[in-house]
């Protein structure tokens, strides 16, 4: 009897933790994960980082277009995206290059490079990627924001996306670690 009960047991367990799995899976996709990878090498960067930040600005919808006009996968403005484009050198020729993903992905990429080199810490990367660089370096001119105090950041929308990106990020490098 014992040893029927362990094997219940044990299949209900293996059963409860596949379908935890799964689940996790399924809100933490790895969608574009070729050119994830790609872009996180050539522009050094973590894929858990990008992945994050998909998930945050679009869900990983190719089509999505903010209220303020920032398209694709990772919600880039056409004046941030052509800006980084002639930095880095790369080519947006097509007409809704903010649409294709891999273009996208590679611009945004691009522009968390530009981000990490300018201000060289990973919260107010977040947080300039949302708010804008502009407004990121007037807050931390003036000490509203800190490189180690992200709780006094002015806006709701960028602390609760500051707070988000954060989460998604810890779950993506969880599940990276899976999978190795």
């Amino acid at each position: 009897m014992k040893g029927f009960l362990f094997v219940v047991y044990a299949g209900v367990t293996i059963i409860i933790l596949s379908t935890i799995y799964s689940f996790y899976a399924l809100c933490f996709p790895f969608k574009y994960e070729l050119f994830v990878n790609a872009c996180a090498d050539k522009y050094y960067l973590e894929s858990a980082l990008i992945f994050s930040i998909i998930k945050a600005e679009s869900g990983f919808n190719e089509r999505a277009v903010s209220s303020v006009g920032a398209k694709g996968l990772m919600q880039v403005m056409e004046k941030t995206a052509e800006y980084i484009a002639s930095i880095y050198g790369i080519s947006i020729n097509e007409t809704d290059y903010l649409f294709n993903a891999e273009t996208n992905i590679e611009l945004g990429c691009a522009y968390l490079n530009y981000l990490f080199k300018k201000f060289n810490n990973l919260g107010v990367v977040i947080c300039a990627y949302n708010a804008g660089e502009g407004r990121v370096s007037e807050w931390l001119k003036t000490g509203i924001l800190s490189n180690s105090n992200f709780s006094q950041i002015p806006y709701k929308e960028t602390k609760d996306y500051y707070y988000k990106v954060l989460f998604n990020y810890n779950n993506y490098i969880n599940r990276l670690k899976i999978r190795k």
